[in-house]
């Protein structure tokens, strides 16, 4: 036997109608993956599969790019999910196939053969002719066999557009504006539905709300299917390999790793050199490095901070020395022209700001002009590779490799041991290694998730296939919070809120509200002090219906209420108490907090190097020449290990990798690294010690001002302002903070906020605000690929404890961000996996007015959405306070 079920789909007044309702599509794609049968899946992962997507309120599958197990089709028709069935065609580079009459029969057969096996299953409701084929005669054929065979489903194709054989427009990655155009357009027939949209690549989904703030809109929008369901990656034991170090004689005080193999006869294969800001030169360089080797038919790293900054490499036909201001800007010589020799070439490259030079044994062999600064890469240094596209390795020997801050005079390049150490921040012999060996692996991880590139393949799409709403292993990203409260099916609005009433949206189409338990929650500055029932409210599809909840107002702090609906009993895929919506409501804002009484100010100790605020039991320093918080001491323990700085820089995700982020937002990278401290004074008023810096940044000159007012509790409120000049264009900033870290003892996190995963400035609808509690190691994601992580919004304050002793509390003076890392960004941007990220003894905290969201349009160059940034001509303030935590 088999099961049977009965429904009506149809395409009418320009919707899509199932059993006579116009459904919204709440849809994901889905490659069938296993992380270690690969496309093998067994019936337990696909019941794991169908239960998360209930779960988090995904009511329609895409079988991107084929069809998929006959039993995953059945699974369907018993839990309940739509399902659009796609043709195995694909065709990509060779689209002009589909115009191609000789291949119209094979079109037919994958077509015809699909249709045939799946007619029987009610949970199809749409056939989709296939992916990126192109578009013709053949589509034409394969669309008008479908309509005559099974005219009980619409057929769509996206390559179609709006012509005539498909019954849908189903455009992927569409914007907002380009849907909206559509909707409006006067006599549409037919419904809008993204066959692919919100590229869920890396840390992702930004503005889905927004999507679906218009989608709900208009009747003709009718959802999407999100790209896609799972990162396809693959369970691989993480290699055991031990590395050796590589000494640098000046600068570089972290040295480097070599990937390759040292010699007394040189390097063969990369070396990453350790972060050091002194290697992020912008308005002068000069790299030299020893190759052997005349000539090479392939691309030929020597020096390499990055692909968008400094590089100096051989190629196939000659030499070249490229820096990136607002784009690449290469200088190349062909061999003919180089002069090299077959031994050892002595190749040196200078850049002035306004020159780049090409020596070759001492003379110049090229020259241009470029009169304009190199813009700041986020990656590290490396020598034989390209340290941001890292399958371009040297394979000639290289040793002797200098990085000056300086750009050498022509007299010095012809003669080295003229030049003295002036300016050298780098310099690695490359023939001897130290003898001590690094560790791949700091953490002891045992496998990780292997993409494109780990099993040496060439080429590959590195981890481009990593572009799912869960892991390889089901564990869902912090972006399917987001899609499930957006997805859902119930939406609570206040009347008045403060009173208690509220109107219950039930925006199911086919289910009552009695099939849920309505719950409520109020907390009280965060945690909750009274809950309640409302019980099964009887509220019809597509109904409202006003509803009052019973808590009690006369309470202190800021009120939230939440409404949740909760399953009342255990179901096929999930138990009893799942919450299937949650709506949160402000009923009193927090209160302002009343001024403290005045008291004596601390004691403020002078000395050329600092101004040292003294009390009973706390100390503060503050660095006379950086303005950087330096030292505070709680009942006689650290709380700093490295000073509270300014920070302005934003580790790029995947989205940000690719749409030239690091070219856009690069000159603030090193902004507060070059900070300048124009004025600093310390005055006693109204019982503080108040610290007021001036500063210049390098980014057309704006002003910054920071200020640290300390009270005779040991309480220090930081203020940070960042003017911009007036009249001048300024490139987007990627964050508006300060960074600092503490003691690695100071692991445990409790914040007020939004949770209790990540939440962005684009991302953070699924995010309630509650009190909640984790470990630094746990308030960051193991992305696939290591990248921005961790951040959580409208924190209201968090605080940093150990097990025992004092800790530190920072309080927002109002909504602040907030992120607390065991490592540090440079950990991040040079990690391929998480594997490689060390567990350092310190935790970097970050504590933001804003940064720049996550985007997810797509991942190949669509920008964050500009609500979701900070324009570099605002002016920007933050402001909050650090307090012993108890």
């Amino acid at each position: 036997g088999c099961d049977v079920g009965f429904r009506k789909v149809e395409i009418r007044n320009a919707q899509l109608l199932v059993n006579g309702q116009p459904i919204l599509i709440k849809g994901v794609n889905r490659h069938e993956h296993d992380p270690i049968t690969g496309h093998y899946v067994s019936e337990a992962s696909m019941v794991r599969d169908i239960t998360l997507m209930k779960q988090f309120n995904i009511n329609t599958v895409r079988t991107s790019h084929y069809p998929n197990c006959p039993r995953w089709y059945e699974l369907c028709d018993r839990y309940g999910l739509y399902v659009i069935d796609e043709a195995n065609i694909e065709a990509h580079d060779n689209r002009p196939l589909a115009n191609d009459p000789r291949w119209e029969k094979a079109h037919l057969d994958r077509t015809t053969r699909m249709v045939h096996r799946d007619k029987n299953h009610p949970c199809i409701i749409m056939w989709s002719l296939g992916n990126e084929g192109g578009d013709g005669c053949n589509y034409l054929a394969t669309s008008s066999w479908v309509r005559k065979f099974d005219p009980s489903r619409p057929v769509h194709y996206e390559q179609a557009g709006e012509g005539p054989h498909t019954d849908v427009v189903v455009p992927m990655y569409a914007t907002i504006e380009s849907m909206i155009r559509y909707a409006r357009k006067p006599g549409i027939t037919r419904p809008l539905i993204q066959c692919e949209y919100a590229h869920a690549m890396g840390n992702s989904v930004g503005n889905l709300q927004d999507y679906w703030d218009a989608i709900e809109a208009y009747p003709a929008l009718q959802g999407g299917c999100i790209w896609d369901w799972v990162d396809q990656g693959l369970v691989k034991a993480v290699p055991d390999l031990k590395r050796d170090r590589v000494r640098s004689r000046a600068g570089a005080k972290t040295g480097g790793t070599a990937l390759g193999k040292v010699t007394d006869q040189g390097l063969l294969g990369p070396v990453v050199v350790g972060d050091d800001p002194a290697l992020n030169l912008t308005e002068a360089v000069t790299l030299e490095a020893e190759v052997k080797g005349r000539t090479t038919l392939t691309y030929c790293p020597i020096i390499s901070k990055g692909d968008h900054q400094y590089l100096l490499r051989y190629s196939n036909d000659g030499l070249n020395f490229t820096v990136f201001t607002d784009r690449w800007v290469g200088l190349y010589v062909n061999y003919a022209q180089a002069g090299l020799g077959d031994g050892w070439n002595r190749i040196t490259a200078v850049f002035d700001g306004k020159t780049s030079v090409l020596y070759v044994n001492g003379k110049q062999v090229g020259r241009m002009e470029v009169n304009a600064p190199m813009q700041s890469s986020s990656h590290p240094v490396n020598i034989g590779r390209n340290s941001e596209v890292t399958d371009r390795v040297s394979n000639l020997p290289i040793r002797n490799a200098r990085i000056y801050n300086r750009a050498l005079t022509a007299a010095e390049v012809a003669d080295p041991a003229s030049r003295g150490g002036d300016g050298l921040v780098l310099d690695m012999p490359l023939t001897e290694v130290t003898g001590e060996k690094v560790d791949n692996n700091p953490r002891g991880l045992k496998t990780f998730f292997a993409y494109g590139g780990d099993f040496n393949d060439k080429p590959n799409d590195g981890n481009f296939c990593c572009n799912g709403l869960i892991q390889p292993d089901r564990r869902p990203n912090p972006h399917l919070w987001e899609v499930k409260k957006v997805y859902q099916n119930v939406k609570v609005t206040a009347e008045t809120g403060a009173r208690g009433r509220f109107t219950v949206h039930n925006k199911f189409y086919f289910t009552n509200l009695n099939q849920y338990e309505c719950t409520w929650l109020l907390r009280a500055d965060g945690r909750v002090v009274e809950s309640g029932r409302l019980g099964r409210l009887d509220i019809a599809p597509q109904s409202r219906q006003q509803v009052t909840v019973p808590f009690k107002r006369e309470r202190r702090g800021e009120l939230l209420l939440t409404v949740s609906f909760e399953l009342p009993q255990d179901t096929a895929w999930a138990p009893k108490g799942h919450v299937v919506a949650w709506d949160q409501f402000e009923v009193r804002p927090m209160p302002e907090k009343a001024a403290s009484a005045p008291q004596d100010p601390p004691k403020l100790v002078v000395t050329d190097r600092a101004y040292m605020v003294k009390g009973e039991r706390f100390s503060v320093v503050i660095d006379r020449a950086t303005a950087a918080l330096e030292s505070l001491i709680y009942n006689e323990r650290e709380m700093l290990v490295s000073p509270l700085v300014p920070n302005f820089w934003k580790t790029p995700n995947d989205n940000q990798y690719r749409n030239n982020y690091l070219g856009r937002l690069g000159p603030w990278r090193a902004v507060a690294a070059g900070r300048k401290v124009t004025t600093i004074q310390a005055a006693t008023e109204r019982g503080l010690v108040k610290i007021t810096a001036k500063t210049k940044l390098p980014v057309n000159d704006a002003d910054y001002q920071l200020s640290y007012s300390v009270d005779a509790r040991g309480h220090v409120a930081v203020e940070a302002a960042y003017q911009p000049p007036s009249g001048v264009q300024m490139p987007l900033m990627p964050r508006f903070g300060v960074i600092f870290a503490v003691p690695a003892v100071l692991n445990n996190v409790t914040w007020y906020g939004r949770g209790p995963q990540e939440t962005y400035e684009d991302r953070k609808t699924g995010g309630e605000i509650a009190v909640y509690e984790h470990t630094v190691d746990d308030m960051v994601f193991p992305y696939v690929r290591p990248q921005d992580t961790g951040n959580r919004t409208d924190t209201r304050w968090f605080a940093l404890n150990g097990r025992t002793g004092v800790g530190l509390r920072i309080e927002g003076a109002g909504p602040i961000s907030f992120s607390a890392w065991p490592y540090t960004m440079a950990d991040v941007e040079q990690a391929a996996h998480p594997y490689e990220l060390p567990r350092r003894d310190f935790n970097t905290v970050f504590v933001d007015y804003k940064l720049h969201g996550v985007g997810g349009d797509n991942s190949w160059g669509a920008r964050t959405h500009p609500q979701y940034t900070l324009p570099g001509e605002k002016p920007y303030s933050l402001t909050f306070t650090l307090s012993p935590a108890r």
